[in-house]
């Protein structure tokens, strides 16, 4: 690659460490009104997991690259908010499993649909063909840093 070539890319990947974190915080940014405003970003981050479904702790600590006491210590204070609950996994009593109680998984399917009419309402201000082709080049993009090796950030 030359280097004017290896220049220009660093800085298309400068522009894009700048864009997404803000594109992130701008289209799914917490509104005042919502419950979850105050959680901690670690007690947000296991919510926004458990709303794929029931998981052991393990796998949670896994899935968010920390610790099993971490995910623990999070667990406990979100049990104790009404969020979440722990239960003993059927197949092994040793195991248990985190999962949004009825209460958070309505705070948090609340949540997720301000985020989502936020952003179509962003979408929607681009013509279709620009949505459909940012959206592919985004997967394209996401399906090759996932291939890059390097250590997790959850």
């Amino acid at each position: 690659m030359a280097a004017t070539d290896d220049f220009a890319l660093r800085q298309q990947a400068a522009d894009l460490e700048q864009l997404m974190p803000a594109l992130m915080r701008t289209l799914f940014r917490l509104d005042e009104g919502d419950a979850l405003v105050e959680l901690p970003l670690a007690q947000l981050r296991l919510c926004t997991l458990l709303q794929a479904g029931p998981r052991p702790v393990s796998r949670v600590a896994e899935e968010l690259g920390t610790s099993v006491s971490a995910v623990t210590q999070v667990a406990q204070k979100l049990e104790q908010a009404g969020l979440v609950e722990r239960v003993s996994d059927p197949g092994d009593r040793r195991c248990r499993i985190l999962a949004l109680s009825p209460h958070g998984a309505d705070l948090m399917a609340a949540r997720r649909a301000r985020r989502l009419d936020r952003a179509a309402r962003s979408l929607a201000q681009l013509p279709e063909e620009l949505r459909a082709r940012l959206l592919e080049d985004l997967r394209r993009l996401l399906d090759s840093a996932s291939r890059e090796p390097g250590p997790r950030t959850g």
